[in-house]
């Protein structure tokens, strides 16, 4: 569904304004492609920097303090592809400083095969989720080729050469077949609307360098915003974005059983590793085919996506009536959480960073890095986020129950948590916990778990919080990350704080203190106490190791739990907390034994202080070690 047409001869052409601007359609849910055409119309008036906002559907930004000055005055392009729940789109125009102006709107609907829903990441073992993300199109080249244009290409693309883009001309070189012998799949996995047959007729070989065995990448470099004569099976070759690789051993031929015939392949690259905004994409040899010294690329599309929904400070404002004290639900390193509603009712926790904290924009950078990459039912999600002002604003899902240490020391209308939710909470939080170790690529060490980053939704599901101290686990070749010890007092790693040297059973040894703390209902830490009940983690060992740990346990769940339920959950914490991390399980570990536990609870309730005749030796360490 066409909107507006696009330049030079816009159907609809918005004048420059100074106040809020909603233009909106009506259109079926589902994938969208929005084009935005800016032409800057010469004005006496208008010298300065021109900047606005403009933000789609309400929630998803698509430019932010987007600025250009209206002299000279050349077209803009940026294209999106969105998705719309409901039936209407709205584009929103907010200046900012000055006055904002668009010349045209274009809004079409984009077919269902040409973004996937998910997309391998790089490194390869990533996998990101791409279906509910704004995409911005960066880039869309045409390798070996000329420009492109809209009146002959699907879907009203532009492609430019790729030329201005290679690092070195003289490693490639043009090759070119008529666009009529260009063959799509009969499956229809691949159509000429993910790209025409002018594009895949064009691509970049490496060039002949006139000496044996020659090996070398073609590489395109971009800032961050006659015939084939080659047999089937002949042609090997890899693919790298920004020196990783995404490709092994590309044979298109096996791929698509016939030469000429279409071909693509989607890879996401996380904005961390790009450096000095600049993004590499390379072609080359295969590195196990010595006697191949070819690849080819025919087009290339870099398209980028934001995180989640970005807020202006007047809506974290209303949102928070204007940071009112008695909305605070929180208050940690990084700042003070409020309680936020939204004007449809949505509640919100939005943590706002304190301005003079170096700590805080570090915690403030990590949390963001970190929950970029990150969704799992048990991790908190990072909603959005607000940098205006000097502003450092994270904007959450709202955890109505609130923190795991409120359930279990009590307070007004909290009613004491059983022991079978106990059991279902610390297998969330380990569930959330082993994502972090094993679900991203390199591995995610939280650095900070306790009680208090345990939150519990309405339904009383855990989902681990607070990403600020959080580190990239170590690589393969690595042993440990050497770092200076962060963490809180009584969860601390003993090991991490001798050595400061941080592993993921650094959070194991966090966990097992969380644990018994479940399991007592006292602090980690209480210097009121005697000596020897100080360090709970002690404390509670002691009693373990002496058989009694029977005695320890908070009074209102005594009488709930099977005694082999109660062993295999107190052998899951005891093990989490050995001297050396070598010696402690892995979350994996952990979850097996207290999903065990929750099963062994679940045979039947107590009776009479029994545990229903199932003798404590039959579960030995054997069974699940």
């Amino acid at each position: 569904m066409v909107v507006v047409a696009g330049l030079p001869r816009p159907k609809l052409r918005l004048p420059y304004w100074k106040k809020t601007h909603l233009a909106s359609s009506r259109n079926k849910p589902g994938r969208h492609w929005i084009r935005l055409y800016f032409l800057p119309i010469p004005d006496k008036n208008t010298t300065s920097p021109q900047q606005h906002s403009v933000c789609y559907a309400d929630n998803m930004v698509l430019l932010h303090d987007f600025s250009f000055i209206a002299s000279p005055p050349n077209p803009i392009l940026k294209e999106y592809i969105v998705v719309t729940q409901g039936d209407t789109s709205k584009i929103i125009f907010t200046p900012k400083d000055s006055i904002a102006f668009i010349n045209a709107i274009e809004i079409v609907s984009a077919p269902p095969t040409l973004i996937p829903n998910t997309t391998n990441g790089l490194p390869p073992q990533e996998q990101f989720d791409i279906s509910n993300n704004a995409l911005q199109v960066v880039y869309r080249l045409n390798m070996g080729g000329a420009l492109v244009t809209a009146f002959n290409n699907t879907l009203g693309r532009t492609w430019l050469p790729d030329a201005p883009f290679l690092k070195l001309e003289a490693a490639a070189q043009a090759a070119w077949v008529p666009p009529r012998t260009i063959k799509y799949p009969d499956d229809k996995a691949v159509t000429p609307l993910i790209a025409p047959a002018n594009i895949y007729s064009t691509a970049q070989q490496t060039a002949s360098s006139n000496t044996s065995q020659a090996r070398f990448n073609i590489t395109w470099e971009m800032e961050a915003e006659p015939g084939f004569n080659k047999a089937l099976n002949s042609l090997y070759f890899n693919v790298y974005i920004n020196g990783m690789m995404g490709v092994s051993n590309l044979d298109l031929s096996s791929l698509t059983m016939g030469l000429a015939v279409a071909y693509y392949q989607d890879f996401t690259v996380d904005s961390s590793s790009i450096i000095n905004s600049t993004l590499l994409v390379q072609v080359g040899p295969s590195t196990t085919d010595s006697s191949n010294t070819d690849a080819i690329l025919n087009g290339l599309e870099v398209i980028a996506y934001g995180l989640g929904r970005y807020f202006t400070f007047a809506e974290i404002q209303k949102a928070t009536k204007n940071f009112e004290e008695k909305d605070v639900i929180g208050v940690g390193g990084f700042g003070k959480v409020y309680l936020g509603v939204l004007e449809d009712g949505t509640k919100l926790a939005i943590k706002r960073g304190n301005p003079s904290s170096d700590q805080g924009m570090n915690e403030f950078l990590t949390e963001i890095q970190m929950l970029s990459k990150l969704r799992h039912r048990h991790l908190v999600s990072l909603i959005g986020c607000c940098d205006e002002n000097n502003e450092m604003i994270l904007v959450y899902e709202f955890m109505s129950n609130g923190p795991l240490r409120d359930h279990l020391y009590g307070g007004t209308n909290l009613k004491p948590l059983s022991w079978k939710q106990r059991l279902e909470i610390s297998i969330g939080a380990a569930k959330g916990l082993h994502y972090l170790h094993t679900g991203a690529a390199q591995g995610i060490i939280h650095r900070d778990v306790k009680t208090t980053n345990i939150l519990l939704d309405e339904n009383f599901v855990a989902k681990v919080a607070d990403f600020g101290l959080s580190k990239a686990a170590p690589s393969l070749e690595q042993t440990h990350v050497s770092t200076a010890v962060k963490g809180s007092f009584g969860y601390l790693d003993p090991e991490y704080f001798r050595r400061q040297q941080l592993t993921e059973k650094s959070d194991v040894c966090s966990f097992g203190v969380v644990l018994f703390e479940v399991l007592c209902a006292r602090p980690a830490i209480n210097p009121a106490l005697p000596r020897d009940q100080v360090n709970l983690a002690e404390w509670a060992l002691t009693w373990y190791h002496k058989g009694e740990l029977n005695k320890i346990i908070d009074p209102h769940i005594a009488g709930q739990i099977r005694p082999d339920s109660l062993e295999m959950f107190a052998e899951a914490a005891e093990k989490c907390l050995a001297d050396y991390g070598v010696d402690r399980p892995s979350m994996g570990d952990v979850l097996w034994k207290l999903e065990f536990a929750l099963q062994l609870q679940e045979k039947g309730d107590v009776v009479d202080g029994t545990s229903n005749g199932i003798p404590m030796k039959h579960f030995n360490d054997s069974v699940y070690e």
